[in-house]
């Protein structure tokens, strides 16, 4: 299969997959959700397959990146409380990025300062909400994992952010990347406040739309740097 059907197969199932979420069709839930992101790991492998195959370390952090969030995605879809596991897997994967995002440093002074201090800001003002719910609910233990999830997930976004300026991205994959970073932020902030908050209209189709999204243009954008 060649990667535009890959990403075709992928677009569609994701579609269904929102589709799904938006009407409760778990049984399609269980299909579509966890077939996105094996589709999408599958497209990076076979773009960077040389990459991969050479042992260079930044293409196979994006692949790891990609298989936790494929691992964290079956984990939040077993029928016990393994929302925690899957937050390790989601926390894991954003620490891959990390790295991969991080392989030159250089361009971060200044340019990612003000986006730094921004996105901080958000972090802090969307944790201290959710802080304040978790103690109205008298869910002290999930403090710390969420702090964690925040502490991790903010880097992460302001690493992809910073592509932009990172002169070893191309424009177009910089500006996926960045994309996909944001739309990261937008779908675990639905997410965190539909279920620690409060509900919220079409929360479940809107956090699955952004959530594959994010994962899409990273690995679109990841998978165009010094393609094999």
């Amino acid at each position: 299969m060649g990667w535009q059907a890959l990403l075709w197969c992928a677009a569609g199932l994701a579609i269904l997959n929102w589709l799904a979420a938006g009407c409760d069709l778990r049984w399609l839930i269980y299909f579509t959700k966890p077939a996105v992101m094996l589709l999408l790991a599958a497209y990076f492998a076979l773009i960077q397959s040389q990459a991969l195959t050479a042992g260079q370390w930044q293409a196979w952090l994006f692949l790891g990146g990609a298989l936790c969030g494929l691992a964290g995605d079956v984990l939040l879809m077993l029928p016990e409380n393994y929302f925690l596991p899957g937050l390790a897997a989601f926390l894991a994967g954003h620490l891959l990025y990390i790295a991969a995002f991080s392989a030159n440093l250089a361009y971060f002074w200044p340019i990612g300062v003000i986006p730094g201090m921004a996105l901080a800001a958000i972090a802090w003002l969307m944790y201290r909400r959710i802080l304040t719910s978790l103690v109205g609910r008298r869910l002290y233990q999930m403090r710390l994992p969420i702090l964690a999830y925040i502490c991790v997930l903010t880097p992460m976004t302001l690493l992809a952010l910073l592509c932009l300026s990172n002169p070893a991205w191309p424009p177009i994959p910089a500006r996926l990347a960045a994309l996909g970073g944001l739309c990261f932020l937008v779908s675990d902030g639905l997410l965190a406040w539909d279920r620690f908050v409060q509900p919220l209209p079409l929360a479940r189709p809107l956090v699955m739309a952004t959530y594959h999204l994010a994962q899409a243009f990273i690995l679109i954008g990841a998978a165009g740097v010094n393609p094999s």
